[in-house]
């Protein structure tokens, strides 16, 4: 088992605010089936609703595990602030392919 983090900062659309409070849901690339999720780096059990919501400062974490995603698997992040249009940020990576490296450009 390894868990990989996901971690940012929620901003205004100007880039100058932090926003407290806004969501974050998390689904798998291509539609809205949701992730697995952790809020810790080891045990524990999986944040219902694949939901996190970001602290006075903006900031924002999850972690996935790749038992629960073995093989490549891109994620897709849905940013939702109260009273602004919701935000998605498709085909992120989070697990890092260390099974199956790329190899160093010759």
């Amino acid at each position: 088992m390894a868990r990989f983090i996901k971690q940012g900062t929620a901003r205004n659309d100007d880039g100058d605010g932090i926003v407290a409070g806004a969501t974050i849901t998390v689904y798998l690339a291509g539609g809205t089936t949701g992730a697995v999720i952790y809020t810790t780096s080891s045990g524990g059990t999986a944040i219902a609703g694949s939901l996190v919501t970001t602290d006075a400062n903006g900031h924002y974490y999850f972690y996935v595990d790749s038992e629960d995603y073995p093989g490549r698997q891109l994620f897709r992040l849905k940013l939702s602030i109260l009273g602004a249009t919701d935000k998605f940020y498709d085909d992120v990576d989070i697990i890092l392919d260390w099974l199956d490296p790329v190899p160093p450009s010759a």
